[in-house]
């Protein structure tokens, strides 16, 4: 149980435009990134947690794809790997009760890939911030469960999500890179990394 709670956290031009309302910030953004059948990538999670000094530092690769789901591979510092798949969230090849990590990470990060937001418009209001090569939106939580335990998640890319920052209420947050990202369009074809 320890190492699960452990692997959680660690898994887990200059004009500037501003939008409010989710429809115009999701719209916008959506114009910018381009659709992908699959992603795959390096990432760097640094976990800050409220009682302790520094941050718990991972690192690994993920592939997402609209019909094989997460694989979120941790490398160092433990070896784990984490599935989010329609029957459910698997860690080590075990089924997990997930407290909703997992599937909120799968949930983002497919949205941005396929460049469909209407699960994060169900879920989050959001406001964004266009640059010329850049977005950054802020996602505030609509339901009292999410309100519980997330303040806030700060979104950051540009044709592919480059960075999702989780903040907790308990003063708790994740702040997530991605590396060496390469996508597989719909009709097959690969697409540059950045």
């Amino acid at each position: 149980m320890l190492r699960w709670l452990l692997v959680a956290y660690l898994t887990l031009g200059h004009c500037s435009l501003a939008f409010s309302g989710e429809s115009n910030a999701l719209q916008e953004i959506s114009k910018r990134l381009v659709t992908y059948s699959s992603l795959s990538g390096k990432f760097r999670q640094s976990k800050q947690l409220n009682f302790m000094d520094r941050p718990l530092v991972s690192s690994g690769s993920f592939t997402l794809g609209t019909t094989e789901g997460l694989s979120w591979l941790v490398q160092k510092p433990l070896h784990s790997e984490m599935r989010v798949i329609n029957s459910g969230v698997f860690l080590d090849g075990k089924k997990v009760q997930d407290k909703g990590v997992g599937q909120l990470m799968a949930m983002i990060m497919e949205a941005f890939m396929t460049a469909d937001a209407r699960g994060v418009q169900q879920d989050f209001s959001a406001s964004a911030s266009l640059l010329e090569a850049q977005w950054s939106l802020l996602l505030k939580p609509k339901s009292m469960m999410l309100r519980s335990v997330l303040s806030h998640i700060e979104l950051r890319g540009d044709k592919f999500l480059e960075e999702i920052s989780i903040f907790e209420l308990n003063e708790n947050s994740t702040r997530i890179q991605f590396s060496e990202v390469v996508g597989a369009k719909v009709d097959g074809r690969d697409a540059p990394s950045t």
